[in-house]
């Protein structure tokens, strides 16, 4: 609200200029090169380039009220905090071969150096520099600093910068002068022209003054507020957003580790199993099952029955491999079932079973919490066998 009791928009949206925008939509946008005036529908625009003119603002300016917090500068609410993984593929074996990323929405962690056999560390930041919320106050905190420093980078002293604007105009390009530009032009000077021109020092005087009232008006809130009015406002309108999501990709495997309301207090530390393209086939597992203990993975790779585990082959040893019908070939031994071929020993069936070979393989900490299968009621395979 002006001096005038007129309502006027400060527009801000463009760093280089600032706008002053009346309730009838004349504005007046000024930068560092002069004056700009235009009526709402571009009838009469006026263009005053002034020499010097940021340094004459410049010579105007004066401590800013909100140039006394330090809530200008980027506030480090951003907390840092580190994640380790323990990254193992389908087969079971520590992942090498890759390089995972990881993020805090959309922001990005870096991955620490040395990190390598399967382990992984990253350094992240909460909620993150490209988060909605921190980029609203970069943006909130560049108009605010358009408020308090000026077109110039410094302090401004908007009110005297209005005088000094209207004195110009009256002494330099008066309103006669400025008629003369608009019959030259050959615009009739009808009562619209000349309330129009009447309206641009009004708008340069008071619109300048109600600037002023919003610059005293915003650190007046800052210095009542422990936050300043960006992180205020942001975290109110972003607050939706929250928790953000803590994202590994690594291979063809994007999984969500864990979502973030804060920034945790401690390391993240956990194991992961991830889907590694180069591992195309796994040979051994560490964690064979028997009949009761199996562990499935659902795997549209994973035969006829959409699951994989790790069981016995005929020589004892833990393989990963697809799940089958109890109606497949019977054997003693892995030649038995051809080449490539396993033969199933310590399944539901009751007797070996021939079986394929498995591509991925589950993990018992991992993989039963998010992708185990459950058994098919009426059916016997070497994994389940219920009635």
């Amino acid at each position: 609200m002006g001096s005038d009791g007129n309502t006027y928009l400060i527009d801000l949206s463009d760093p280089t200029k600032l706008g002053i925008v009346d309730s009838n939509g004349n504005s007046l946008y000024v930068d560092s090169a002069g004056l700009h005036f235009s009526t709402p529908d571009c009838s009469l625009a006026i263009d005053i380039d002034i020499d010097n003119f940021a340094q004459q603002l410049s010579s105007q300016a004066t401590p800013a009220p909100l140039q006394s917090r330090d809530t200008l500068s980027k506030r480090f609410k951003e907390t840092a905090f580190f994640v380790v993984l323990q990254l193992t593929d389908q087969c079971q074996q520590p992942v090498t071969d890759l390089m995972p990323s990881l993020g805090v929405g959309p922001t990005q962690c870096d991955l620490a150096p040395g990190s390598n056999n399967g382990q992984f560390t990253w350094s992240c930041q909460f909620p993150g520099d490209k988060s909605g919320e921190m980029q609203c106050e970069s943006s909130v905190t560049n108009w605010i600093n358009l408020v308090a420093a000026g077109l110039v980078g410094s302090a401004t002293n908007w009110p005297t910068v209005g005088k000094l604007i209207l004195q110009g105009l009256e002494k330099l390009i008066g309103t006669e002068a400025l008629l003369a530009i608009v019959l030259a032009a050959g615009i009739t000077a009808g009562p619209e022209v000349l309330a129009a021109l009447a309206l641009f020092g009004t708008i340069a005087s008071n619109g300048l003054a109600a600037l002023a009232v919003l610059e005293t008006a915003l650190a007046v809130y800052n210095s009542l507020s422990s936050n300043g009015i960006a992180q205020d406002v942001c975290m109110q309108y972003h607050a939706s957003e929250f928790p953000l999501p803590l994202t590994l990709q690594a291979g063809s495997t994007t999984t969500l580790v864990t979502s973030l309301a804060s920034a945790p207090a401690s390391a993240i530390q956990e194991a992961e199993t991830i889907n590694d393209p180069s591992a195309t086939m796994c040979s051994t597992c560490s964690n064979p099952g028997q009949c009761g203990t199996f562990n499935l993975i659902y795997d549209s790779s994973c035969g006829p029955l959409g699951d994989c585990t790790c069981g016995y082959d005929a020589d004892g040893q833990g393989v990963c491999l697809q799940n089958q019908y109890c109606s497949a070939a019977t054997c003693a031994q892995d030649s038995d079932c051809g080449a490539g071929g396993i033969c199933w020993t310590n399944n539901c069936c009751g007797f070996n079973i021939c079986t394929s070979p498995a591509s991925v393989c589950a993990n018992p900490t991992i993989i039963v919490l998010r992708s185990m299968k459950p058994a098919t009621r009426g059916v016997c395979t070497g994994s389940y066998c219920s009635n």
